[in-house]
């Protein structure tokens, strides 16, 4: 049964939004996307149960394509405006089944990766 649902997943995660779907939006004027991440991520590619281990690779790929086709408006337009206070690392970190020094190993590194890419308001 584990098989099958990898399986699925994977289909899923190759087939449901691709890189054309990128060209698509870019070329009809939007230029930002919205990726929920779960706090399980962290731990692929063998996350614990019952979540499915892969989808670093497909938000690897979701990254590369919004990044050639929007980071550079997202950068020009937000280069000098203070209107873009944060924005979070994960969506609705809390839960039961995290651990704490998973969760805290995952902020202290997305923290330090943003801090060494972008000196704006640190």
């Amino acid at each position: 049964m584990i098989d099958v649902v990898h399986l699925w997943f994977y289909e899923h995660w190759s087939c449901f939004i691709v890189e054309n779907d990128f060209k698509f939006m870019a070329s009809n004027g939007l230029n930002a996307v919205r990726i929920p991440v779960g706090w399980w991520i962290a731990s692929d590619p063998v996350p614990p149960s019952p979540y499915v281990g892969g989808s670093l690779h497909a938000l690897d790929n979701a990254f590369l394509w919004a990044h050639t086709r929007f980071s550079k408006w997202l950068s020009a337009w937000y280069a000098k405006s203070p209107s873009l206070y944060a924005t979070e690392l994960l969506n609705e970190s809390l839960s039961p089944s995290v651990i704490l020094e998973m969760l805290n190993k995952y902020y202290k590194g997305g923290y330090e990766a943003v801090r060494r890419h972008c000196l704006r308001f640190m």
